[in-house]
């Protein structure tokens, strides 16, 4: 099974996906299979993709004893992903708007820097690595001026790698070591352009939750919003005869909340509820009080992650029925299951449906009963406003 790794996830989930170059010197990590990941799915095609600067290169290096540094604050570049993890930046990244602080000296610098074409590969921990064909240099960069103490030719070499929350580089200015700070803006572009893709691992995978990129971890929960849009019904045998239904306004929740891994609870609330089919039944009251639900977070192949609330055994609510020839009381047992929309991915509104496909095993009596509805869910806590989603633990 393959998972969506959550260090890569806070760096490409999103369309336009910013991968940090946040390096330093350190040694290679054993390799480890990668995968591209687009709306969602694995992604075994060929994508375009266009890349931008979206926080200034910062290339730092000390040559002789002397502290240097050039600083890039734009930059462009086209490329590709194909099959499962690769890809390619070509004709290459044009760096722009290079020069050296004023603070490190009287050197200049071409203002533009183009590499050639570069190779993309993932690895471990589904860092992206930049390499050229051969291990030529990426570019040359040429520091100059009178008073410009490391006046010199000087060969960028070495490989990049970088992701969210484990970022590495090696990376040589001519024979000195060197830095790379900055980050790179990336977006599919041709038939996948403005789709929402992500990198992930394939690795084994279990289910958790994740706000902007860090597990919630230490904190004892967070507390959600929960409202909902389109039908909310129950349809089945509720009174013991196939196609009845039952119909209601919203779904919310009383209470609501996320705990450390991928636990959850919530205390569903069902507003301007009816029998509308037969309609000469009518519910006395509403539904009633509906029981707080233990939630988890069940992944599941291809990258679906599902919220499962309940169990077959639980009950939901009791409720009472009037002014028909199914006159009584009657219950509502089972597990309610509900499927994430882009689940790889951040969102501060997360939406999960419920569905006659979504896994609830709902039942009045002995009957099963569908539960259609969309939940969704958004941080109301310390946190609220955030992006967050349910992933793996690799």
């Amino acid at each position: 099974m393959r998972s969506i790794s959550k260090r890569a996830l806070a760096a490409l989930a999103i369309t336009a996906a910013v991968v940090a170059l946040t390096a330093a010197s350190a040694s290679a990590a054993e390799a480890h299979y990668g995968q591209w990941w687009v709306s969602g799915a694995q992604f075994t095609g060929t994508s375009s993709t266009e890349t931008s600067v979206s926080k200034s290169i910062v290339i730092a290096m000390t040559i002789g004893g002397i502290k240097t540094e050039v600083v890039c604050s734009g930059g462009s570049g086209a490329g590709t992903i194909a099959e499962t993890d690769k890809g390619t930046t070509s004709p290459g990244l044009e760096l722009t708007g290079c020069k050296v602080p004023v603070s490190i000296g009287s050197c200049t610098v071409a203002s533009t820097l183009k590499t050639g074409v570069l190779n993309v590969a993932l690895n471990t921990e589904s860092e992206v690595t930049y390499t050229t064909t051969g291990g030529a240099p990426f570019f040359s960069v040429t520091l100059s001026g009178t008073a410009c103490a490391v006046e010199g030719a000087f060969k960028v070499t070495g490989s990049l790698r970088c992701s969210v929350g484990s970022p590495f580089a090696e990376v040589k200015f001519g024979t000195n070591s060197a830095t790379v700070e900055g980050a790179l803006t990336s977006k599919l572009s041709g038939t996948y352009k403005g789709d929402p893709w992500a990198v992930g691992e394939g690795s084994g995978w279990g289910g958790d939750w994740w706000v902007e990129g860090a597990h919630i971890i230490g904190k004892e929960k967070e507390s959600l919003h929960v409202s909902s849009t389109g039908p909310v019904t129950f349809t089945g045998a509720l009174l013991g005869i196939a196609g009845e239904e039952i119909s209601c306004e919203s779904l919310g929740a009383e209470s609501a909340s996320i705990s450390p891994g991928d636990e959850g609870k919530i205390k569903p609330t069902l507003s301007g509820c009816k029998m509308t089919k037969p309609s000469s039944c009518s519910i006395a009251g509403s539904l009633g009080e509906l029981q707080n639900q233990n939630g988890v977070v069940e992944p599941a192949e291809g990258g679906a992650v599902y919220y499962k609330l309940g169990t077959s055994e639980s009950t939901l609510v009791v409720f009472k029925v009037s002014g028909c020839g199914q006159e009584g009381n009657y219950t509502l047992k089972g597990a309610l299951r509900c499927k994430f929309a882009e689940p790889l991915l951040e969102a501060v509104v997360k939406p999960c449906a419920f569905s006659s496909t979504s896994g609830s095993t709902l039942k009045s009596g002995a009957n099963a009963i569908v539960f259609t509805a969309t939940m969704n869910m958004e941080l109301a806590g310390a946190d609220k406003g955030k992006k967050w989603t349910a992933g793996s633990t690799s």
